[in-house]
């Protein structure tokens, strides 16, 4: 009975996974498209070799997807291309469902082709349940406009297919619209107004009677108004009976409120974070002593590479500080146990956030890989990191990997400060975390760089390197200059591994200070 339950329940979660929060799981939908890709050829060339109808929307939906799907077998780099997973998840949600309904319709005849092609789908689709749904196209939709907000982007060539250097398929007019409708109102206002605005602007009723309707929704009556008025002047489109309610709105609530730009909750991105990410704000200029330096540890002949990036508090980069057959171990482990992250309430329970667009994966501190990482930390921090039976030193280690967009918004790791709930005992038992240590297992092409927005700091992941930094003070209260962020990702897949040091195991290791202005170094 258990064991059913436990089955059910895996079943549920499965079918509400969230492929766009991961570029790794974005790429396995992409894999198995091809595979939904090559059962449709053999599909439709048996049923033209029977003399059956092929529908023309089947054919079309086909040649366009072989057009735009990857040329070689590097779906990751191909799927890091935000606009490129747009199109997938959009595809996957949207275009492939239509054209399963449509070959396994209910007055189609039962073919041996389409028995082939729904047999491939259940193999693909179904078992495993990682392949994009509704929910996905919503968080592609935002995290394309995310991008487009935090890193400046402008429209006309974010429409034409171009991020930096990298160009793919071009955004349709229709994508521009399916874009909007998955945003709030005031995020679909300014979406629109910005595409309006481009010179050579096809299909612009259309997407004027968006906004119309969006100003509408936003409680902008007398706007919305205007655009309708306009468009009843051209005549492209039946507006009449929506001036009527528009109208009679704006003239019971009277003057429309005024227009104040609101980030949207779906966002988290302040304007200093937004320069930050884009690194328009550089450090401090007078921090001369900001250096690099082989660094020295009990083992007299095992020096690594310290980068300070900030001494006061002091946050530093090692660099070369795990491999790539580390990497790839800890990716491995970690692959099949992804899940949407989630963030730590006042309460301390956790739930998902629209703050935090990513997947991650607890690895047990049993694991070789772990076991020589938390070594290896311990080496390079002085601190007590080693898994004991008889004492928890630190938490297990997180593996993350970032999604279409993927970002967090400012948080601090420190978890009870100034929070009542169950897990009070375990603050007590434990301590809270004391300090992080972050490894980078990967470079991200674009975006995707850890900012401390206090200090002006923005650190680019590089991998096989690590950062390390306090989020608490000397004597224990939390260091407010810890709070830092991830910026979007532009370009690539970024994938990182955090270790919690937890500060009651460091009672030897790192007496307590009293001042409060006391630093650790």
């Amino acid at each position: 009975m258990g064991y059913t339950w436990w089955i059910v329940i895996l079943f549920l979660a499965l079918a509400e996974a969230q492929v766009s929060k991961s570029v790794y799981k974005l790429s396995i939908v992409c894999e198995k498209e091809g595979r939904l890709v090559e059962a449709l050829d053999r599909y439709i060339r048996s049923s033209l070799a029977n003399k059956s109808h092929v529908d023309e929307q089947i054919q079309s939906f086909h040649e366009n997807t072989k057009e735009k799907r990857p040329r070689n077998n590097d779906t990751t780099e191909w799927v890091g291309h935000p606009i490129n997973a747009f199109h997938l998840v959009e595809r996957a949600a949207n275009g492939w469902q239509k054209v399963k309904k449509r070959i396994n319709c209910s007055d189609c005849d039962l073919t041996t082709a389409n028995q082939d092609f729904l047999s491939i789908w259940n193999e693909v689709v179904e078992v495993d349940g990682i392949w994009a749904r509704g929910q996905d196209v919503n968080i592609s939709a935002y995290a394309l406009w995310r991008l487009h907000v935090t890193y400046n982007l402008d429209i006309k060539v974010l429409m034409s297919g171009t991020i930096l250097n990298r160009t793919t398929f071009p955004l349709s007019v229709t994508d521009v619209i399916s874009i909007g409708n998955y945003l709030d109102t005031e995020d679909q206002i300014e979406w629109f107004e910005e595409f309006l605005e481009l010179a050579d602007v096809t299909e612009k009723d259309s997407i004027s009677y968006k906004l119309a309707m969006a100003y509408y929704m936003a409680d902008f009556s007398w706007k919305s108004l205007a655009i309708l008025t306009e468009l009843q002047k051209t005549g492209s489109m039946p507006v009449e009976r929506m001036i009527k309610v528009v109208r009679q709105k704006a003239e019971k609530f009277g003057k429309d409120r005024p227009m104040k730009r609101m980030k949207s909750p779906k966002l988290y991105i302040a304007k200093v974070d937004e320069k930050l990410c884009q690194g328009n704000i550089q450090s401090d200029p007078a921090t001369p002593d900001l250096h690099c330096y082989n660094k020295k540890t009990r083992i007299p002949y095992y020096t690594v590479k310290e980068e300070v990036l900030s001494n006061v508090p002091r946050i530093s980069r090692f660099h070369d500080v795990i491999s790539d057959t580390e990497i790839s171990l800890l990716q491995d482990i970690s692959k099949h146990k992804l899940v949407p992250s989630t963030t730590i309430r006042k309460d301390n329970s956790r739930a998902q956030h629209d703050g935090r667009i990513s997947e991650s994966a607890w690895i047990s501190p049993s694991k070789n890989v772990s076991k020589k990482l938390e070594q290896r930390i311990e080496l390079l921090t002085g601190l007590d990191t080693i898994f004991r039976v008889t004492t928890v030193t630190s938490e297990d280690m997180q593996v993350v990997n970032y999604g279409l967009g993927g970002f967090y918004v400012r948080h601090f790791d420190a978890i009870y400060i100034g929070k009542q709930g169950s897990r009070d005992s375990m603050k007590k038992a434990y301590g809270d975390r004391i300090a992080t240590w972050m490894f980078y297992l990967s470079t991200v092409e674009e975006g995707g760089a850890t900012i401390f927005p206090k200090l002006n700091l923005r650190v680019v992941p590089l991998k096989g390197s690590a950062i390390f930094w306090y989020n608490l003070l000397p004597n224990g209260d939390l260091d407010i200059r810890s709070q830092h962020a991830s910026c979007p990702v532009l370009l690539g897949s970024k994938w990182i591994a955090t270790k919690w040091i937890l500060e009651h195991s460091q009672v030897f290791r790192k007496p307590c200070k009293i001042h409060s202005m006391e630093e650790h170094y």
